[in-house]
């Protein structure tokens, strides 16, 4: 074409999804999406169509195009096997610039799913929307939230250098048909919208989980850099209203425990009124910093 020599290869493999998540890790695909599908498991079947066009002179880069049908397969990751996505049926795109994906079917946590997979800017988006049953849910999940709610999950694949990619993720959801039973305004029926939203940034330095309950509650947890996200983790916390005696009721009842193996050193919470024992401050912040086995709490604010 236009004088110059072009090596084209195309090729299929069929097997098992294994075999196809192997060939992404060692294939010349590697540099594009070994860093993907790193720590990733499969089972169940597959079929990869690939296309390799490869210029034999000049400056001209590579050209790949082809893409992946998954048949029935099953899909986790080693540090998340109780949650993978089961029955996959759909069929990823995928070349130069990235994956595309249309409607795929699957099931997560029991429960279906619908997929889809597409660029935006420079990012590859995953987004997945079903329902979640708290009957169905991992055991590490608040066992205070009870019933069955719609969701969108959103994951971002950012490649920041050639090969290199990070993750952010997020969770939305209306909660529409689950209660959650915390203390005095915290408290929502399972016939009323309440929005909560779980976004996880792992591009920036310091890695961080952040929770936001309706703009009544928002939640911060976060790393330092070249930590892992929740070794040594610092919690803050700001709401508008906290009541001390409501929420060491609601902690004994629930016997709330640390069971996740995380290990928090600092816990901030800020409030614009602090409600306890007959009386009110308002503007307060506590600060609760781990030192070994003990805890230093310091308290700031009006009225103290």
């Amino acid at each position: 074409i236009n004088g110059k020599a072009i090596l084209t290869v195309e090729g299929s493999l069929k097997g098992k999804s294994q075999q196809v998540l192997n060939f992404l890790r060692t294939s010349p695909l590697k540099k594009r999406f070994a860093s993907v599908v790193e720590g990733v498991s499969a089972r169940g079947k597959s079929n990869i169509n690939l296309g390799i066009r490869v210029p034999l002179s000049g400056t001209d880069k590579a050209h790949v195009k082809g893409d992946i049908n998954f048949i029935g397969s099953d899909l986790y990751h080693k540090d998340m096997a109780e949650i993978g996505l089961m029955q996959v049926n759909g069929m990823v795109q995928f070349d130069n610039k990235g994956m595309t994906a249309k409607n795929i079917k699957g099931q997560l946590l029991n429960q279906d799913v619908d997929i889809d997979i597409y660029p935006k800017g420079d990012s590859t988006v995953l987004s997945a929307e079903g329902i979640f049953v708290s009957s169905s849910m991992p055991k590490t999940f608040p066992d205070f939230i009870t019933g069955q709610f719609p969701y969108l999950f959103d994951v971002i694949i950012s490649e920041q250098n050639k090969g290199d990619f990070y993750v952010d993720a997020s969770i939305v959801s209306n909660m529409q048909g689950a209660e959650i039973e915390l203390p005095g305004s915290f408290y929502k029926a399972a016939e009323k919208n309440r929005e909560i939203k779980v976004t996880l940034k792992q591009s920036n330095n310091n890695p961080s989980i952040n929770i936001n309950y309706d703009d009544i509650v928002n939640v911060e947890y976060e790393s330092q850099e070249n930590e892992r996200l929740f070794d040594n983790s610092r919690l803050n916390i700001m709401t508008s209203e906290f009541d001390v005696e409501m929420w060491l009721l609601w902690y004994e009842t629930y016997n709330i425990d640390d069971t996740s193996g995380s290990s928090v050193e600092r816990v901030a919470i800020e409030t614009e009124k602090l409600i306890g024992y007959g009386q009110q401050f308002p503007n307060i912040k506590i600060t609760a910093v781990k030192e070994r086995k003990n805890w230093l709490v310091s308290i700031v604010g009006q009225g103290i």
